[in-house]
């Protein structure tokens, strides 16, 4: 039986990516935003970073299907996820709703308004 793509995108994020060492995912993150400010004098936060990937990958599943597109974006956005949740609990800026779900208190944006 073969393997779901979440199945394969939860292992590469959250276990040892095929014994590959890179160092802490988040800290990429920041790395590399770091080299993209340099690069461009431009400031890159984590989000968009996030947000690159994400739509490289997208961009390379719609000139050809290729399931490690599809892992990718899933673990992105599963990374993204935590990230968000990290920054949240530590900012504090989530609320609870009555049946316990969370969510952002300001600086959302509707997706209708997006870019």
């Amino acid at each position: 039986m073969s393997r779901s793509i979440l199945q394969e995108a939860q292992d590469i994020v959250y276990k040892d990516a095929g014994g590959h060492d890179y160092g802490s995912f988040e800290q990429n993150m920041q790395d590399a935003c770091n080299f993209a400010m340099v690069m461009t004098g431009q400031q890159m936060t984590i989000d968009m970073a996030f947000a690159t990937l994400i739509g490289l990958k997208l961009a390379r599943e719609k000139q050809v299907h290729r399931i490690d597109n599809m892992v990718d974006v899933c673990g992105y956005m599963a990374g993204w996820s935590d990230y968000k949740e990290r920054q949240e609990s530590k900012n504090g800026d989530t609320y609870s709703d009555n049946d316990g779900q969370q969510g952002r208190s300001e600086g959302s944006v509707p997706v209708g308004e997006l870019p």
